[in-house]
């Protein structure tokens, strides 16, 4: 398998599609998501797997589709670049012949529709749908609104209908793969969350972001340090967040509830980090790492890890382990 011309057949609901072989990585079964608001159009979904975020995009959603409620029957397709794609189920592995594929135009990532068995099977190629780029609009514009609901929408529509007890079959399914020894490969990549402070864009790796979260959720605490922006209340887990410009060795101007929090873990411990915008996803060669800070306006040389070029200036990647340390010092723990 895995030869150019082997590809996989697989149905999601009552379409069926096929995809090349190479470029799978691995078929998951299904796993616990968390929302999330980065990433390209049809992402809208991520979830750990030994070491990274994983992001997950929904064809039906990247194509205008309404959402349905996921079943625990269902499976991920693990791509390169490190997106899952959610399907009903896998039929067969097939050898085609590709030389007259043309590309449909429609911008669906579809080669061409084909009938196999009686029934129209639609190959798609998959790497259309990697990188993407994300909505880079400010959070408070309209575009990145529309595209923030119609995010939590399927979400809300698609994967929350899970009962308590689906759920916990589905968290034993993600720990069982987190305890396996295989390492996802990002094919070379550095994935990175790319995050605003003030004028500054900083990078955080994906690996350590649990998800993202809205600061209306937020409770000032009088009296501490700065950089303690306020705690809230995540499922029944109260955490600290902190204010990534004040780490920064900047005053913080914004409005308090001003902004995206994200959710930040190191091995067993975890925190939220605010910052003022989350601008996009990105996937860096790890051969055009640089030794940071470059292009840096802040203090905080300690806690950044490498850079890379972006667009026209750097991004500079936090150090986590020096971010958690700082904290901790900060706040007395």
């Amino acid at each position: 398998m895995n030869k150019e011309s082997d590809w996989i057949l697989f149905r999601i609901k009552d379409r069926k599609f096929a995809t090349r072989a190479s470029i799978i990585k691995e078929i998951l079964w299904f796993l616990p998501l968390n929302l999330t608001q980065v990433g390209g159009k049809g992402i809208f979904a991520s979830f750990p797997l030994r070491g990274e975020i994983v992001m997950v995009l929904d064809l039906r959603l990247f194509w205008g589709e309404n959402p349905e409620p996921y079943c625990l029957e269902d499976s991920l397709i693990l791509i390169e670049g490190g997106i899952a794609i959610p399907i009903s189920d896998v039929l067969e592995v097939v050898s085609w012949d590709e030389s007259y594929y043309t590309q449909l135009g429609d911008d669906k990532g579809i080669l061409e529709e084909r009938v196999y068995k009686g029934d129209v099977v639609s190959l798609l190629d998959l790497s259309k749908f990697y990188p993407q780029e994300s909505i880079k609009n400010a959070w408070d514009t309209e575009a990145f609104q529309k595209e923030a609901t119609k995010r939590n929408e399927w979400y809300e529509k698609s994967f929350l209908p899970f009962s308590e007890t689906e759920r916990g079959i589905l968290k034993k399914r993600l720990s069982t793969y987190i305890k396996s020894e295989i390492v996802l490969d990002q094919g070379g990549l550095d994935a990175i969350s790319v995050v605003r402070s003030g004028e500054e864009d900083f990078g955080i790796p994906l690996g350590n972001v649990l998800e993202f979260s809205d600061p209306s959720q937020l409770t000032p605490v009088p009296g501490m340090p700065a950089i303690l922006h306020g705690c809230m209340n995540l499922r029944g887990d109260v955490l600290p967040v902190v204010s990534l410009s004040e780490l920064m060795g900047q005053v913080r101007k914004k409005p308090f509830f001003y902004g995206k929090v994200v959710i930040i873990r190191e091995e067993e411990s975890q925190f939220g980090l605010l910052v003022d915008e989350l601008v996009d996803v990105v996937y860096k060669k790890l051969e055009d790492k640089l030794v940071a800070p470059l292009g840096s306006r802040t203090d905080g040389g300690s806690i950044l890890d490498s850079s890379y070029k972006h667009n026209d200036s750097y991004v500079n990647v936090l150090n986590i382990s020096a971010l958690f340390s700082r904290v901790k010092q900060n706040l007395g723990s």
